[in-house]
């Protein structure tokens, strides 16, 4: 756990020394950190991706990636799937689907783009939605409740960067 998230909490406690631009950069590689931390961590599923997505005015994308090589796809807030998981992250939740053919809505059973699991934790600082931090993997149940907790203390750390680099 140290050797995953110590790099990730240094560049944290660098980004308030930083310029605004700065920050702006910094808060990329803490989010390339933190997709590199889910990763180490979750080292026994096999094939799991995680992505750091950020909110913009169509809704979302991605801003770092690590893992199985399929593309993120955005969010787009025109859409049942993003409009979603847009409120989740401005009311600061989370969510898992242990398997996506089981999901209670379409909505909830993402683009299915190699993936059959995932978990999803707002960024989120008080009533600031900053985006969200998922993780995936092929084969449907290979994510477990445990690897909730981690994702959300992740996403906890990184809404610790992303309200830092958004003072200005």
């Amino acid at each position: 756990m140290k050797d995953a998230l110590q790099p990730m909490a240094e560049l944290i406690a660098d980004l308030p020394s930083k310029t605004p631009k700065e920050r702006e950069r910094a808060l990329e590689a803490v989010a390339q950190q933190a997709v590199s931390a889910l990763t180490l961590l979750l080292k026994d599923v096999d094939r799991v991706r995680a992505v750091v997505y950020q909110l913009d005015s169509a809704g979302m994308s991605k801003l770092a990636y690590h893992g199985r090589g399929n593309t993120p796809n955005p969010f787009v807030k025109t859409t049942e799937r993003g409009r979603l998981a847009c409120e989740m992250v401005e009311e600061g939740k989370s969510h898992f689907e242990p398997d996506i053919s089981q999901a209670s809505s379409d909505a909830y059973k993402g683009t299915g783009n190699g993936y059959e699991t995932y978990i999803s934790a707002a960024i989120n600082s008080g009533s600031t939605g900053y985006g969200m931090v998922t993780v995936d993997a092929p084969n449907a149940l290979d994510l477990v409740d445990t690897d909730m907790q981690i994702v959300c203390v992740v996403a906890d750390l990184l809404a610790i960067a992303f309200a830092i680099a958004d003072t200005k």
